[in-house]
């Protein structure tokens, strides 16, 4: 029986399921222009269940649980898999890269969705995917050539899952990337730079273009070269476009130390000409928790930018086995604010209206702080710690926020499944459910308008993937 996504999501209604049973996912990746495979039923139970909720919420939700009767080799189960990155591009889907246990090799990567897009090649390897409120879907990925290297592409895959344009440039693979939102795409990455004739290159210069609807580069523009740091020649670069053109934030270094200054630059559409060059941050103030700057140098790299919706940007400035630092700079390039979120792995994750700091300690319970643009600066509008969920026994790994203002969050659990929970925005538990389909844990989970999409991976005894989904009902519960 032919059977859509649509038919398997599961509905976060008064009376229908928040954690749906796993929906089918076809295993082989086809053409662009192929049908959609023919997908298995799933089963599912019907009877709800009450969860507690504050009594300041008049409709209470209803949870089913997950059949554990399903035949999970026949569910969900996704046949050689290596990694997969989620997207939201007019819905959220799956762009899967394969290995070489899959049924059929030679189609190494692919976006999952309706009939499917392949990315075929000699060892084809993913490194970063970013989606359009239209449906297209670009993917930065590398294939073999002939000479035993590798050539890196930009390809831009259509609403329609036909191909849009694939373009050989010169890029790094941890380039970063985002869409000009009129059918193109932002690259920033790095070029190396060999300073005063040295054969060995000791040096690099940042690099931004643009590239249209039609694949063509429009501009490309390098900034000024300068000594790489120490020990590190894996360059980060992070895109993101802003009402005016688009943000890069990257790092530079000093001759002989690991440590990276942090660069956010910031350049129009039209010809990539610098709005501003913010280089060096600083951290919060000594003694400070209201978001003043201090005096004290931040060391790493710009690796997250959010714009903001007055022209301004937060940005993040990472740094390994360190706190991570977060700032605001205004529309003139100027730093503003300054904030740290810490704690043991910490989760920084964009807002409706700024960040959240997240803590996610193993006691079942969740620390979020909210930050947000008010007054004209970045402030803490708001924080809370849910209360724990079954004594400790949830282990909460991953959170997100739903266009309503609440927060999603999966987990493990004592009893080796893998948990999802609903809080309202002042930390309130709305629903919880455990999906006792089979063993293991949620490893990704993306939101985007009113539905969910969390990858899953089997335990010990089969580690295999698989995909949940499912749908929020509007407005604030």
């Amino acid at each position: 029986m032919r059977r859509s996504w649509l038919a398997l999501l599961g509905t976060l209604l008064f009376t229908t399921p928040l954690f749906a049973a796993p929906s089918a996912s076809p295993v082989n990746p086809v053409d662009a222009h192929a049908a959609s495979s023919d997908l298995p039923p799933v089963q599912q139970t019907t009877t709800p269940k009450a969860t507690k909720v504050d009594p300041k919420y008049t409709k209470v939700p209803q949870v089913t649980s997950i059949d554990p009767r399903i035949n999970i080799g026949d569910v969900g189960i996704l046949i050689g898999i290596d990694s997969t990155e989620l997207v939201q591009a007019s819905g959220l889907h799956m762009v899967n890269q394969f290995d070489e246990t899959h049924p059929n090799a030679a189609k190494t990567v692919a976006l999952i969705r309706n009939a499917n897009h392949k990315i075929a090649g000699t060892d084809v390897k993913r490194y970063r995917v970013v989606g359009e409120p239209d449906g297209s879907v670009y993917v930065h990925y590398t294939v073999q050539n002939g000479q035993g290297g590798r050539n890196p592409h930009v390809r831009k895959i259509k609403p329609d899952n036909t191909l849009g344009f694939d373009l050989t440039v010169l890029m790094e693979e941890k380039a970063g990337i985002a869409p000009d939102g009129a059918g193109g795409v932002y690259l920033a990455t790095h070029k190396t730079f060999d300073a005063d004739g040295n054969f060995y290159t000791d040096s690099t210069a940042h690099n931004s273009m643009r590239i249209d609807a039609a694949g063509a580069i429009l501009w490309q523009v390098a900034e000024p070269g300068v000594p790489k740091p120490y020990a590190d020649s894996d360059y980060w670069s992070s895109a993101a476009r802003s009402t005016q053109g688009v943000y890069a934030g990257y790092g530079i270094g000093a001759q002989g130390t690991n440590d990276q200054t942090p660069v956010l630059l910031h350049r129009k559409a039209g010809d990539g000409s610098v709005i501003y060059k913010r280089t060096g941050l600083k951290g919060p103030a000594s003694g400070s928790g209201g978001g003043a700057v201090g005096t004290t140098p931040l060391l790493g790299r710009v690796d997250k930018i959010w714009p903001q919706s007055d022209g301004s940007v937060v940005a993040r400035v990472y740094r390994p086995s360190t706190d991570q630092n977060f700032v605001r700079v205004d529309a003139s390039g100027n730093q503003t604010a300054a904030f740290k979120c810490s704690g043991y792995e910490p989760k920084l994750q964009p807002h409706n209206n700024g960040v959240i700091c997240a803590l996610l300690p193993s006691d079942g319970t969740i620390t979020v702080h909210h930050y947000g643009v008010s007054g004209g600066n970045l402030k803490l509008l708001g924080n809370f710690t849910t209360a724990g969920i079954l004594s400790g026994a949830w282990n909460f790994d991953n959170i997100a926020v739903t266009i309503d203002g609440q927060y999603l969050a999966t987990a493990s659990t004592s009893s080796g499944f893998a948990g999802l929970a609903l809080f309202s925005a002042q930390g309130v538990l709305l629903v919880k459910e455990l999906a006792t389909a089979r063993p293991g844990v949620v490893t990704q989970l993306i939101v985007g308008g009113h539905d969910w999409l969390a990858m899953h991976k089997g335990g010990d005894v089969d580690p295999r993937m698989s995909v949940f989904r499912g749908t929020f009902a509007p407005g604030n519960h």
